[in-house]
């Protein structure tokens, strides 16, 4: 096939396996853009860079990724399909610049590399999933750095080497996960030439892994300054124990991209088993075995494909906290970049074999033609069930129905369509799985039934998640909330003294009480908690206007 003929065919399967996301909507994080004001705001461009802590939507420092959205919301405002549409082009424009480095090394197979890498389905959640613009954005960036390195490695001149480096540190600013490329890259130049050499080959990458050090840890400054992360319950022996599972579920969905959700049931760890710690060895044997008999080419081939999987997968082995890890310990996305090196190995495996033979065409045609119908099939499916929220969890339920986590996030979008009898009927499957913290659940269809209008049972929901937890503050304060919409104010401030007993320093529940006090008459008293909150958080706009308000009424103005 010649080549502009091969790079049309590899962006139309990239584009055609995504058709069923150009009609999908907005899913779960999609918040990051629909409800995120810099997006909409005429300086936000400049605050995205210079003032991360405003982007209240993000806790990363990404500004390239919002620096898009900034763009397109300019183009179509909160339309889908543009937003879906930038995500799938840039998708095309990884699988193409796959072929282009993969043609540059001379790997076998290069064209069904990238074109497998294309309809692979366990990328829909990087493709599909708009406010997974990063994966894309940083994947390309990555791509095009590797590229432009691998013509510097060739011709030395320091216009590709500046162009690399740039491209590098803009990937970095859309999704540090690309950390790893400088290591990436010496394991190329290692496969190439057999050894490394400490001038040609090591102190060209140094820039660039400062470069990676220095963004990484000012993202990882910013976002344990921001996000609850820190504040999970999980040891690192337990991360430990994720990470050598997840090193070989990656592979397992690659090879059986089947089925595929958003939220898979996290599995129950226990060090004290030793079949916790067999993925370890398993792992530690494996590379052990292809080290010993490196100085063959073939075996020197398929270890630098493993050492450049593992490098790049590791920053997403849970070995340090993230947010996600409060839903689940693995998702597809944390893998876009990574099943590269072992996409490659299958279709140099294959070439190798002699399946994709010049002299054969019908059967080189039907030998790539059969994988590529059958995991563009999987993707045309997958690419469907983000099509909007009710429909992704709606999907991720019924396949793995033990999944708390997943009838959650139905619940949670059913009640935003509306849907609120199912949206309580999901949170009672949810009550069910007993999952940790369940009280929190109770007291969550405690305040859809309010929200139904179902009253009787809103009472007996938040009363039974006080049985279960009866110094929880948040549900104390929802009770109480609740309880003053229904007139009944002396509960209500009953409960509001509960909540601030076990949280003092709550701004927002003093004001609440003082709130409530008023309302009851106490006025002196209200107004001391009013001032309380204002003391704690002065830049809050309410809780000085209620204080103003209360001291104007009671003749107390300016004291």
């Amino acid at each position: 096939m010649r080549e502009p003929r091969a790079a049309v065919v590899l962006a139309l399967l990239a584009f055609v396996v995504y058709i069923p996301a150009l009609g999908a909507g907005y899913v779960w994080d999609d918040g990051v853009l629909t409800a995120n004001p810099l997006v909409e705001a005429s300086d936000g461009l400049l605050r995205f860079w210079m003032s991360p802590s405003e982007n209240t939507r993000e806790t990363h420092y990404w500004p390239l990724v919002y620096t898009t959205f900034w763009l397109e919301y300019r183009l179509w405002g909160k339309d889908p399909f543009g937003y879906h549409l930038d995500n799938i082009l840039l998708h095309a424009v990884c699988t193409l610049l796959l072929w282009r480095v993969l043609r540059r090394l001379e790997i076998p197979g290069a064209w069904l590399a990238a074109a497998l890498f294309a309809v692979h389905p366990v990328h829909v959640e990087s493709v599909a999933w708009i406010c997974e613009r990063k994966d894309v954005l940083s994947g390309a960036l990555y791509l095009a750095a590797t590229w432009a390195y691998l013509e510097f490695d060739t011709s030395r001149r320091r216009l590709w080497y500046g162009l690399a480096l740039g491209l590098y540190v803009l990937a970095l600013v859309s999704k540090s996960i690309v950390v790893s490329l400088p290591v990436a890259l010496a394991i190329l130049l290692w496969w190439k030439r057999g050894q490394l050499s400490p001038k040609r080959d090591i102190r060209p990458l140094v820039p660039f892994v400062l470069a990676g050090v220095l963004l990484t840890l000012f993202d990882l400054w910013l976002f344990y300054g921001r996000s609850t992360a820190a504040e999970l319950e999980i040891t690192v022996l337990e991360r430990l124990q994720i990470a050598g599972r997840a090193l070989w579920f990656y592979p397992a969905k690659l090879f059986w991209p089947h089925p595929l959700v958003a939220l898979y049931p996290r599995w129950t760890l226990d060090a004290a088993s030793p079949w916790t710690w067999l993925p370890h060895l398993a792992a530690l044997v494996l590379v052990a075995v292809l080290w010993r008999f490196r100085a063959r080419t073939d075996v020197r081939g398929v270890l630098a494909a493993v050492a450049f999987y593992v490098v790049t997968i590791a920053p997403a082995l849970n070995l340090l906290k993230h947010t996600f890890m409060v839903f689940a310990w693995v998702a597809d996305r944390f893998q876009y970049l990574a099943t590269i090196s072992l996409i490659v190995l299958m279709a140099a495996g294959a070439a190798r074999l002699g399946l994709l033979a010049a002299r054969h065409p019908l059967a080189h045609a039907a030998a790539a033609a059969l994988p590529l119908l059958i995991l563009g099939t999987l993707t045309w499916r997958q690419a469907g069930t983000y099509h909007d929220y009710v429909t992704l969890f709606r999907h991720n339920a019924r396949v793995y129905p033990e999944s708390y986590q997943a009838h959650t996030q139905l619940s949670t979008a059913l009640s935003q369509a509306g849907k609120m009898d199912e949206a309580i009927g999901e949170l009672d499957t949810v009550i069910r799985l007993r999952p940790p913290k369940v009280h929190t659940y109770v007291m969550g269809r405690a305040i859809l039934s309010a929200q139904a209008g179902r009253t009787a049972e809103a009472f007996q929901s938040f009363e039974d998640a006080l049985a279960l937890e009866p110094e929880d503050a948040m549900v104390h304060q929802a009770f109480a909330g609740f309880l003053s919409d229904q007139g009944q104010t002396d509960r209500a401030i009953e409960h509001f003294r509960a909540a601030l007993k076990s949280r003092p320093d709550d701004a927002a529940t003093s004001n609440d009480l003082g709130v409530q006090l008023w309302k009851g008459g106490r006025r002196d008293e209200a107004i001391s908690y009013m001032r309380r909150a204002v003391n704690l958080r002065p830049e809050e706009p309410v809780f000085r206007a209620n204080l103003q308000e209360a001291l104007s009424t009671s003749g107390q103005q300016g004291q």
